[in-house]
């Protein structure tokens, strides 16, 4: 189930619940004023999306504060104590999709881009990362064919090489339509550079000294972490 969480009479607020009527949406609404901001959320919000977005900066009632309290607001702990006492300060609407993603604020892209990874999860679950592994895959392909085209000179492995680069491509492409850009294109890199090297190091006698392999384990380290840091 969805949760929206705002203050009724905010258009703002009234544009995204209209939005998510009108896509007959199922949601639950939470009134700041009437309910107040829940701690337990209010903590996982400011983990997730951080204080700086949370906070509306900008806003009539941040406006309003006095200036030592907004001198106050310097990180997620001094956010929260300020919230708590003036749920009015948080950017609206924010809402907690069924797969538990938070956003803040209303865009109807957006919306319709959380509501259709919600209605099809593997567009942007596992299946998405599988898409960005062959993509990797085929990079690999190209990248030591590439090798054997002779510079393009010899017929069916400059076709093959070709065809893998489309297919890399495409794939990439497909898998970046849920999975963040700059994840996806460092990940699809990563892939293709750690394959690559292994491959020439197997089959075309480039060096396999230690740095080499102790560079190319950064580089998996550094994909791995790139899919642990990617929100579902």
């Amino acid at each position: 189930m969805i949760t929206l969480y705002g203050i009724p009479n905010c258009d703002t607020v009234k544009k995204a619940r209209t939005w998510l009527t009108d896509h007959g949406v199922d949601y639950t609404f939470h009134g700041f004023k009437k309910q107040g901001v829940p701690e337990a959320q209010l903590d996982h919000w400011l983990a997730t999306v951080g204080w700086e977005t949370l906070v509306n900066r900008k806003g009539t009632m941040w406006r309003g504060l006095d200036e030592a309290t907004k001198a106050s607001v310097v990180d997620a702990a001094s956010a929260r104590a300020v919230v708590l006492g003036a749920p009015s300060v948080v950017k609206r609407p924010v809402v907690v999709w069924a797969d538990g993603t938070v956003t803040v604020g209303f865009k109807p892209e957006a919306f319709a881009e959380r509501l259709a990874c919600q209605n099809n999860p593997a567009e942007g679950g596992p299946m998405n990362w599988l898409i960005l592994f062959v993509a990797g895959l085929f990079e690999v392909a190209w990248a030591i064919g590439l090798k054997y085209t002779d510079g393009f000179t010899r017929l069916w492995p400059s076709v093959g090489t070709v065809l893998a680069m489309v297919a890399s491509v495409v794939l990439l492409g497909i898998a970046m339509k849920t999975l963040p850009v700059g994840t996806a294109y460092a990940v699809w890199v990563g892939i293709g550079a750690v394959g690559t090297a292994i491959l020439g190091m197997a089959l075309l006698g480039d060096a396999a000294n230690a740095g080499r392999i102790v560079s190319l384990a950064l580089i998996v380290a550094g994909v791995v972490g790139l899919k642990l840091a990617t929100p579902a």
